[in-house]
């Protein structure tokens, strides 16, 4: 359907719908993408927001007469900012690539694994999509948290040391959540032995002792797929 979706900017492409039904009946949707913005910049910022606004309109107008349930819709409000994926990506220790993301690596510092997709939007209009929407689980390793020349900086977000395009997996909240969680056991380790973030990043010792510590509280920071299998139906019966 969104293939004869005509934007009225050229700087706008809508390519899926992610939408979200609230119980009073509203319907949330994140669905156009705002192309050459940089996030870092008020100025582009505001521009976004502009093309934003004057396209919902008319993508509303279009869903109306085309998917079932939107015939009566109406624009109720906008988001409070423009949602921004990805700036600055700190240079750390360690990276992550989408090779060990699509490989599904788990290395010997992993704090937490991950395992959604790597899912891209476009910066410009001629950006396909790369990889298909596949799970694969792989670890977030500890170095990717720590930027190689702050002693006393420790990262959960997605500025973290990664690829553009292994981002698209490891933005997500879940992840940042055992981030913080590796962060803040790494912040006690490194106050404890009155070492930097770098010092442990680059010590089996410690990682070993993280990883510990990171386990006694329910982390899983390994793991093993499981062969999957099918089970034969039985015919069924007749008469």
């Amino acid at each position: 359907m969104l293939q004869t979706y005509h934007p009225l900017s050229s700087d706008v492409l809508v390519r899926d719908l992610n939408l979200g039904r609230e119980p009073d009946g509203e319907v949330t949707a994140n669905a156009i993408d705002v192309l050459g913005i940089d996030g870092r910049s008020t100025a582009d910022l505001a521009r976004a927001r502009a093309i934003s606004e004057a396209e919902t309109p008319h993508l509303i107008a279009f869903l109306r007469d085309r998917l079932p349930g939107f015939q009566d819709a109406a624009l109720g409000k906008y988001a409070s900012a423009v949602y921004v994926r990805e700036t600055r990506h700190f240079a750390g220790v360690d990276r992550l690539t989408a090779t060990d993301v699509w490989n599904g690596q788990i290395p010997d510092d992993t704090i937490g694994l991950s395992s959604y997709p790597l899912d891209l939007h476009p910066v410009t209009a001629a950006d396909k999509l790369a990889y298909a929407p596949i799970r694969h689980v792989y670890g977030i390793p500890f170095g990717t948290l720590v930027p190689r020349d702050l002693a006393n900086l420790i990262l959960a977000s997605p500025a973290i040391s990664a690829t553009h395009i292994a981002a698209g997996s490891a933005r997500v909240i879940p992840t940042t959540i055992e981030e913080g969680e590796a962060a803040g056991d790494a912040a006690a380790l490194a106050a404890h032995e009155h070492v930097a973030f770098p010092a442990i990043a680059r010590d089996s010792v410690a990682i070993a002792e993280l990883r510990s510590t990171l386990r006694r509280d329910g982390a899983i920071l390994s793991y093993r797929a499981l062969p999957i299998t099918v089970a034969a139906k039985e015919p069924a019966a007749r008469g």
